[in-house]
C-alpha cells in the first residue's frame, strides 16, 4: 500500500479493530490448511446472486474473501458440498464470476510507490483503475470491455461479436486495516493503452446512492469524507493533489 508515516499516525486502527483484523487474519489462515484438502471449484463458473447483493455503502469485512461471498449469496454457498471450495486468486484486485466482475482498491497516502497511479475525480463519481494485460485475470477483463463496447454494432453490414452481459462491482477501503465498504456497480467510460499498463476511466453508477447511504459516518464509512481526507493527506505528505490509490494486491 502506499503509506506516509503521519498518515499512518492519523489514521491508526483502534484496539478493537487490530483485534478483528487478527482474528479475521488467524481464521482466514485456517480455512487455507483446511481448504488445501478440499477439491477445488472455479469461481469463474459461479454466478451472484442479485437478491443478496449488498447496498452502496454497506461495510462488508476485512477480506476480499467476504466480499466475493456476499456477492455471490449465502444460498449458492449452502449449496456448495463440503468437500469443494471456491477457487480464486485472493491476492488480485480483479475476481471474474460467471456473470460479473469484482474490483478491489485500497487507499493509500504518501510515498507514491511504483505500480498503480490511479484517480479519483469529481468527488469520487469518477475513478481510474489500472489493469496488466499480463495478468490473466485483467487480460479476461480488458478482452470483455473491448468486445462488449462494439457488441451489436455492425461494421460493412455486418453484426459484430455479441457477448454475454456481466456487471462491474467495486470495493473499497481506507487501508488495509480498514472493512471494505461496497460502492455498488461501475461502467467502463473508455481505455487508455500505455506501454505496460491499461487504464480503465469508470463512472460509479451508485454514486448518488452511496453518497446518500454514507453521509453522516466517520471517515472510514462516509465515501465523500474519505475520497476528501485521501486528498487532504496526499497534499499534506508534498504528493500530487490528485487522489492517488493503489489496488489491494495483497
Amino acid at each position: 500500500l502506499i503509506k506516509g508515516e503521519d498518515a499512518e499516525k492519523k489514521s491508526a486502527p483502534s484496539k478493537k479493530e487490530n483485534n478483528d483484523s487478527t482474528v479475521d487474519k488467524q481464521s482466514k489462515k485456517r480455512k487455507k490448511r483446511k481448504d488445501r484438502r478440499k477439491i477445488p471449484m472455479m469461481i469463474l463458473d459461479v454466478p451472484w446472486e442479485p437478491h443478496g447483493l449488498p447496498g452502496p455503502g454497506d461495510i462488508i469485512g476485512y477480506t476480499k474473501e467476504n466480499c466475493v461471498e456476499r456477492v455471490i449469496g449465502q444460498s449458492f454457498l449452502d449449496s456448495v458440498p463440503e468437500s469443494f471450495y471456491l477457487s480464486y486468486n485472493r491476492r488480485g484486485g480483479v475476481v471474474e464470476l460467471a456473470n460479473a466482475w469484482i474490483l478491489f482498491v485500497n487507499f493509500g497516502v504518501g510515498k507514491l510507490y511504483t505500480k498503480y497511479q490511479n484517480e479519483f475525480r469529481n468527488e469520487g463519481r469518477n475513478m481510474t483503475f489500472f489493469v496488466k494485460p499480463h495478468k490473466v485475470q485483467e487480460a479476461s477483463l480488458l478482452y470483455y470491455l473491448s468486445v462488449s463496447a462494439n457488441a451489436g454494432k455492425k461494421e460493412d453490414g455486418i453484426v459484430l461479436n455479441n457477448i454475454k452481459e456481466k456487471k462491474i462491482f467495486l470495493f473499497v477501503r481506507p487501508s488495509s486495516n480498514s472493512k471494505f465498504m461496497f460502492c455498488g456497480k461501475c461502467a467502463c467510460r473508455n481505455l487508455t493503452v500505455y506501454e505496460e499498463d491499461v487504464m480503465l476511466s469508470l463512472d460509479l453508477v451508485d454514486y448518488d446512492e452511496l453518497v446518500a447511504r454514507t453521509e453522516g459516518n466517520d471517515d472510514t464509512c462516509d465515501y465523500v469524507k474519505m475520497v476528501s481526507c485521501h486528498q487532504t493527506h496526499l497534499v499534506d505528505s508534498g504528493e500530487s493533489a490528485h487522489c492517488f490509490h493503489e489496488r489491494t494486491d495483497e
